[in-house]
């Protein structure tokens, strides 16, 4: 009996291993994976993009940390503002163009930037806005020993204060963070 439950928790612990050597080899051939995530009480599930750049974290830092340079360092954004900077707390004013006949979507957040290394991230919180909820974060840490390649993972749970159909906004979500990944892998090569 012994054997067999040796064998089965060697199996167990194999699996997962392999399960992880398959997504960091997914991720450092350059695949971009976006997950999704139920939220309690939402229609509209969190959504959670990981990927890597070839840039050392401090440089793909410098754009996700300067708000008011959104509208040239991210996708689909057509105002950016900051707001006020006042120690590792960053309050932003981001309009987002939407496609017609939906209106652009503005949004006052409040986030928290903590500055690496090892890990440098950003999370946000929806002071007012078009919306009903906006939270997420930025993390970015070192991929390899080189420091030459980035681990980012973008996690977001934004949902409009309009009659949007769910579907749209999951739709949009799925095929919108990839899109974001590669203009900030531009935004980097530069």
């Amino acid at each position: 009996m012994k054997k067999v439950m040796f064998v089965c928790v060697l199996g167990l612990l194999v699996s997962s291993v392999h399960a992880q050597e398959t997504y960091h080899g997914r991720l450092s051939k350059g695949e971009i994976i976006v997950e999704t995530k139920a939220i309690k009480g939402s229609d509209i599930p969190e959504a959670t993009v990981t990927a890597v750049i070839d840039a050392p974290p401090s440089k793909v830092w410098d754009l996700i940390s300067e708000c008011k340079n959104y509208k040239k360092t991210m996708i689909r954004v057509a105002k950016a503002q900051e707001i006020s900077r006042n120690g590792k707390e960053v309050v932003c004013q981001v309009t987002t163009a939407m496609p017609w006949p939906i209106s652009d979507l503005t949004a006052k957040t409040k986030a928290t930037h903590k500055v690496g290394p090892p890990v440098w991230s950003r999370e946000w919180q929806l002071i007012e806005g078009d919306f009903e909820s906006n939270v997420g974060s930025w993390r970015i840490q070192s991929f390899d020993i080189e420091n030459t390649r980035s681990l980012v993972v973008y996690k977001v749970h934004a949902v409009p204060d309009l009659s949007v159909p769910d579907a749209l906004i999951k739709k949009a979500q799925k095929d919108t963070l990839p899109d974001l990944i590669k203009h900030i892998r531009k935004q980097v090569s530069k």
